[in-house]
């Protein structure tokens, strides 16, 4: 019951996105995530919303790190789930602070969670 709830906010999100404002399509956007059907809908509503023609798909953070460390078109939105196999999203995340400035001058960094855990929430602020 509760994944509907979030599914129907990101759909809400996104729809409005798409429906009131204009956005300036972005190059590329890395989802990283280990749950095929979140990375599947969050795809198609990326892809409805028409806001980029590149899209990947990183099931872990240390295939995501490498993806970033050896890609020349760095994406401009990345889409992290916290609890993620081999490096988990809160690793990736102080990895990720460790790329050169420059190579992510231009990126968003969102985290997508179904985590509850107020130590997540408050960690995430940061």
């Amino acid at each position: 019951m509760g994944g509907v709830g979030i599914w129907k906010r990101k759909f809400f999100l996104f729809y409005n996105t798409q429906n009131y404002i204009k956005m300036k399509k972005i190059n590329c956007v890395l989802l990283i995530d280990d749950n095929p059907a979140e990375n599947n809908f969050n795809k198609i509503i990326i892809e409805e919303t028409n806001i980029t023609d590149t899209i990947r798909i990183a099931e872990n953070g240390l295939s995501a790190l490498s993806f970033l460390k050896e890609t020349i078109d760095f994406p401009e939105l990345i889409i992290l789930d916290l609890y993620i196999p081999k490096m988990n999203g809160w690793e990736f995340i102080e990895e990720y602070r460790k790329l050169p400035d420059a190579k992510k001058a231009n990126t968003v960094l969102m985290i997508l969670s179904n985590s509850s855990n107020p130590d997540d929430v408050n960690r995430a602020r940061e």
